[in-house]
């Protein structure tokens, strides 16, 4: 069963059959998983989300635009971020944040050296 709201998600689906052998998405707003055909158990909330998504399955994406650059991604979170073509991925936010944090089992992680925006090492603090 499929869910659409908004101008061009719910044209997509009375106008084009092939997005029937999509099952179980959500997409709330306009282009809104508009190009999805195959991919399975996506949901879309935002302007354009996940619009470019044709065959990705299992991905989320919640504000303007996020996740629109993903064609065929699995498993991905977007927030607020266009994303890109690739699988098993968070992404929240654009280039001009300056801080990331995530809790994890109890345990905050956040990247060292983050002034350069591009590290992959994690110091782990015990949350209190």
């Amino acid at each position: 069963q499929e869910v659409h709201t908004g101008d061009v998600a719910t044209v997509s689906v009375l106008t084009q059959s092939h997005i029937i052998t999509a099952e179980t998405n959500t997409a709330l707003g306009i282009g809104a998983l508009v190009s999805n055909t195959t991919g399975d158990r996506n949901t879309a909330s935002g302007y354009s989300a996940l619009f470019s998504n044709t065959t990705g399955s299992d991905n989320i994406g919640i504000g303007l635009r996020a996740g629109k650059d993903n064609f065929t991604g699995n498993n991905n979170i977007h927030i607020g971020h266009s994303g890109s073509n690739e699988s098993n991925t968070i992404r929240i936010g654009g280039a001009s944040h300056d801080n990331a944090f995530m809790l994890v089992s109890n345990l905050f992680l956040f990247p060292r050296g983050n002034s350069n925006k591009t590290s992959t090492t994690w110091t782990r603090r015990a949350v209190t």
